[in-house]
């Protein structure tokens, strides 16, 4: 069972291999986005970028689920819905649920620091959605 959790089923793009390159060696780097790889005392965060890795818009909450919907409604006020071309980046797990909402709300790769539920990858696969997880440290 476990590697229906750890290996998810990706389409695979041109921006994924240098995504994940440039969030492996961002927690040296500085910015507002560190947040993500740093110990927070149980907050949780989402954040959108590019596919090129260009950071576009980050928001936090105790709740992940609450941090997504901050970031989608964001996202909405800047008039950016549907965000076909967009990167996710989860601090948690990515459930089912978490899944659920970027597909609708038009995102192409979802990237967490937990493994995604296998609900999640059978969701992303259906969707034909780019789902990963960071690599551990």
């Amino acid at each position: 069972m476990r590697s229906e959790i750890s290996a998810p089923t990706c389409r695979g793009n041109h921006a994924t291999g240098f995504f994940i390159a440039y969030l492996t060696h961002y927690p040296t780097g500085s910015g507002s986005c560190r947040i993500l790889f740093n110990a927070t005392g149980g907050l949780h965060a989402s954040a959108l970028f590019k596919s090129h890795g260009r950071p576009l818009l980050l928001r936090e909450d105790v709740g992940r689920h609450n941090a997504l919907d901050k970031l989608i409604g964001a996202a909405l006020m800047q008039d950016q819905l549907p965000l076909h071309g967009h990167i996710l980046l989860l601090s948690g797990r990515a459930s089912f649920e978490l899944i659920q909402k970027a597909t609708m709300a038009g995102i192409d790769f979802v990237c967490s620091v937990g493994a995604p539920s296998s609900l999640a990858v059978e969701l992303a696969a259906e969707r034909q959605m780019n789902i990963d997880r960071l690599p551990a440290e």
